[in-house]
Parts: structure tokens; sequence; C-alpha cells
């Protein structure tokens, strides 16, 4: 079936298959992704703006990734790029892929504490009963998102940017400047964007009114009545230094805030 629907694809689109290079966001949930993603894909050099939840195998994943992504959308006439983010262990992305040449990597993390919460508010909001809707659960997810993203960094010393999430709040403008000069752009990355039909919808990543407006803005939310244990916050915190001095030490490059 996904097949005949890859010989539709071409059929409507033929340079679907041209070559790009590929953008990987890695990192987790509420990180900034979705925003992130959306200034990416606003630039006429980048197709893809939002998350895929694929796999990366093999390079026949990348051309995997080609013919979904043009099914649903019309190739820019002049893109170089395409992107996808990965945030979840169950979507493996292969290191012989990221090391690949044709590959632009950009690891990105925020501090727990802020993050929990604002994983748990998510789906209370707009999946309630799910089990994300439970700290425990995302704390577990947080935990095992960051062994993942650590063993990753090991694997491909050099071949990365990181950033701490924060920068792109904090210090958008040098923050933009970075990816920009890191992705090589010729066109410079805006902090403004356009909705796209898939923003706030489904899976495809946050539903919340900040990325609606279309800006780059740094909102404060108030998380005050989800509560962590203070046991829970510490061994996190802990967890998230430990993995934030491995990934700047193994990155080709950092984009950093003060902790």
């Amino acid at each position: 079936m996904e097949m005949l629907s890859h010989i539709r694809t071409l059929a409507n689109h033929p340079q679907a298959l041209r070559p790009l290079k590929h953008i990987f966001l890695l990192s987790h949930m509420r990180a900034y992704t979705s925003l992130l993603g959306h200034i990416l894909g606003d630039n006429p050099e980048i197709e893809g703006y939002y998350e895929m939840h694929i796999g990366y195998f093999s390079w026949k994943s990348l051309i995997r990734q080609q013919l979904l992504y043009f099914k649903d959308h019309t190739p820019k006439s002049g893109a170089r790029f395409i992107f996808d983010k990965i945030l979840h262990n169950e979507h493996h992305v292969a290191s012989n892929i990221l090391e690949r040449k044709e590959c632009f990597n950009i690891f990105s993390m925020r501090e727990p504490k802020e993050t929990i919460k604002s994983i748990v508010a998510q789906f209370r909001r707009v999946r309630p009963g799910h089990s994300m809707c439970e700290t425990q659960a995302v704390i577990d997810y947080y935990q095992s998102r960051l062994t993942n993203l650590s063993e990753l960094s090991s694997q491909i010393q050099g071949k990365y940017l990181y950033m701490d999430a924060q920068a792109l709040k904090q210090n958008p403008n040098a923050t933009l400047a970075s990816l920009t000069s890191y992705l090589e752009l010729e066109y410079p990355l805006s902090p403004d964007y356009q909705l796209r039909p898939k923003t706030g919808k489904g899976d495809s990543g946050d539903h919340s009114p900040n990325l609606l407006t279309g800006k780059l803005m740094d909102y404060q939310t108030d998380y005050s009545e989800i509560k962590l244990p203070d046991d829970a916050i510490e061994n996190l915190t802990n967890l998230y230094q430990k993995t934030r001095t491995q990934l700047v030490q193994n990155a080709k490059e950092p984009i950093l805030v003060s902790s």
C-alpha cells in the first residue's frame, strides 16, 4: 500500500526525489521543537516543519522520508534541505545515518522541571486519560530520552550542533544567526513564520496557542498546579546537567545560555 502511495507521489511531483540535505532535530517533547521546526520550515531553502514519526535505519529511510513528506506537500523550487525532528526513542535513528555528509544534526534539551510540567499540562489538555497525564510516566520518558541522546552523541562526536532549548527564547537573534551559519543557509532564519496546514493539529507537534502567533516570543506559562517530588527534581536536574555536559563536549559547536 505504501509503495502505491509513493508511485502516486512521484506521478504528482517528479522532483520529490531530487537530492536534498537532511536536517535532524534530536530532542524531547516540549523543548520548543515545534517553534524551531516552523522557523526552519519557513525558510525557502528548507522543506518540512513538523515531526514525521518515522525511523531512520539506512539510506533508504532518507528516500522514504522525502516520498512521505511530498505526498502531502508541493516541493519548493529552491529548497536544498528537508527537516524532521525525532523526540521519541521508538523512532530509531541509526548513527551511520547521522554521520552522512548530507545530514546536519541539531541536539537540543530543556531543563527538566518546566519540561516535565509542560508535557503533563499539554497531555491533560489535549489527550486526557493518556498515561502521559501522570507525572511519573513523563519522568520516565524524560529520563530514557536523555539517556538515548547521550548514547547517540557519543556515537557521532563532532557531527552535530548542540543547542540549549532556552536559547531560542532568551537569545533569539544570536541563536538564529548561529543556526543559519551551521546550516550554511543563503537566506537567514527569521523569528517570524507562517502557519501551516498541520500547525497545532494531530500529532504533528505543539497544540498551545503560543505557536499560532507566528512569532518567536518569550511567553511564560504558569504550571504551579502541577507538583513534582523534590527528590525527582534533584535526580532529573543531575541527569540533565550530566547529559548537557557530554552533549556540549561532543558537539561541533554549542549554543548555550547561562544555567
